[in-house]
């Protein structure tokens, strides 16, 4: 097996930064967590290898050029129950949202939260339900914070 260049495994690690929802496509391994498993990226390594924590239990990763896994569009309400301790820093489409543990457990509990524009003078409440019912899109993880671009569900049918 020839090992994947520097730069592969540093656009393998943008592409599925630590927290990522994904689903297992394809392994080849008897001890393969079955097809449709979905987990959590714990990291890459540097052969660009995606290590996933996978929520049967199992920590296979999922080997570059071998197997195969997809992200996940998981709605916000999702992520937060399973990263109730986290920094996270949202934007939605109701503005910027910020985010702590306690801030977490109330939104969670369906208490509105407060959404900027980008300048704490014009806050606003968002209501829980319509956060927490957004699409995380894009996901980044740096210095221990999660940062996340977050939309409204598409619409079947173009509705």
């Amino acid at each position: 097996m020839r090992f994947p260049s520097k730069g592969t495994a540093r656009r393998v690690r943008s592409q599925y930064p630590v927290g990522t929802r994904v689903e297992l496509v394809q392994m080849e391994d008897a001890q393969a967590p079955p097809i449709g498993t979905k987990g959590t990226v714990k990291g890459v390594d540097d052969t660009a290898s995606i290590m996933v924590k996978w929520d049967n239990g199992s920590h296979l990763n999922v080997v570059c050029g071998e197997d195969k896994c997809r992200k996940i569009n998981e709605t916000l309400c999702e992520f937060l129950k399973m990263n109730e301790t986290a920094e996270i820093h949202i934007m939605s489409p109701g503005g910027y949202v910020d985010l702590n543990k306690e801030r977490i457990e109330q939104l969670l509990n369906g208490k509105t939260v407060k959404a900027h524009p980008g300048d704490f003078q014009f806050c606003v409440n968002m209501a829980a339900e319509e956060l927490l019912s957004q699409v995380i899109y894009n996901h980044n993880f740096h210095e221990g914070v999660h940062s996340l671009f977050t939309d409204y569900p598409q619409k079947e049918n173009g509705e």
